[in-house]
């Protein structure tokens, strides 16, 4: 049932997708779903900015950013667990995206503004207090 609901849909559904991109209330909400996300963007860079020893690659598509915790003395997946456990903040590690990443964490900005301004609070005080040290 999954594959046919999910792959194989039905023409008309195509059809009717098709005509609804085409939609100028589609438009609109697509516009406001990118300012809102350019928005949150830079609410993250902000708080990432006020963070010493963190550095990032600024996103240009995705909803999250790369953030590079090697600075730290720790890899990503050490950072991620420690700041989860001390801090409640839920970071990805980049481990899981291949070698080159072990030393970085994502940090997704799909969540509200104000989400996103106490997560980077918490992050700058748990960089602070060295709760990332052994």
């Amino acid at each position: 049932v999954h594959q046919y609901c999910s792959t194989c849909c039905p023409t008309f559904i195509h059809v009717g997708l098709a005509n609804a991109l085409d939609l100028p209330e589609t438009e609109e909400a697509v516009c406001k779903m990118v300012d809102a996300f350019a928005k949150r963007r830079e609410v993250l860079i902000e708080g990432l900015d006020q963070i010493p020893g963190i550095t990032y690659v600024k996103p240009e598509g995705a909803f999250y950013a790369m953030v590079d915790v090697s600075a730290f003395g720790v890899d990503g997946d050490t950072f991620a667990a420690k700041l989860l456990k001390e801090k409640h903040v839920a970071v990805i590690p980049g481990s899981g995206l291949g070698e080159n990443c072990k030393d970085a964490v994502r940090i997704s900005f799909a969540a509200s503004e104000d989400t996103i301004r106490k997560a980077t609070a918490r992050m700058k005080e748990f960089i602070q207090e060295k709760a990332y040290e052994s």
